[in-house]
């Protein structure tokens, strides 16, 4: 029965962890090129604390599921891109890269810590890491893979208007 409780509690904490991670990969790319990162956002529903690190306001809400941020978008007033599509590309890889580092050091975690009650989440977070790349990298609006596929389309010529990305967005999710 413990065992099972455990789980219950493990898996959580894990997948809100490797959100945070996920997350944490596209913040350092965006700002190792130099974009702005307006809002992070940890969790979802009311607000229980807020601040500032630098010019990203960061917002911590009570229900620990899911991180977002917010950043410039791709277009300044005038049309012109703010960003090259290489940068916009890896932006949208960088929570799957940090994913992805995150299972070989699981399985080296769960080798060191083999027979210990910790090698269990640690087997679970390399798990669950792998299974967000697997389905993040869909190509599916809302999902980094859809925003790698928008960002294939513009790459052939095939660019999509504000409202239409937005709209696209809007159904994916």
């Amino acid at each position: 029965m413990t065992a099972n409780l455990g789980i219950y509690i493990a898996g959580p904490a894990v997948l809100a962890i490797l959100c945070f991670v996920h997350e944490m990969g596209h913040i350092l790319v965006a700002r190792h090129n130099g974009v702005q990162i307006k809002q992070v956002r940890i969790g979802m529903g009311p607000i229980l604390w807020s601040g500032n690190w630098g010019a990203t306001r960061i917002l911590v809400c009570c229900l620990p599921v899911g991180v977002t941020m917010g950043i410039c978008g791709r277009r300044n007033l005038d049309g012109s891109p703010r960003r090259t599509l290489g940068q916009e590309a890896w932006i949208a890889s960088g929570g799957l890269i940090a994913n992805l580092i995150v299972v070989p050091l699981a399985l080296g975690g769960m080798y060191l810590t083999k027979g210990t009650p910790l090698a269990y989440a640690i087997y679970l977070s390399g798990l669950l890491s792998l299974a967000l790349v697997l389905l993040n990298a869909l190509p599916i609006p809302g999902l980094d893979g859809g925003h790698l596929a928008m960002l294939a389309l513009a790459s052939a010529g095939i660019e999509l208007s504000p409202a239409q990305e937005r709209q696209a967005q809007i159904i994916g999710l």
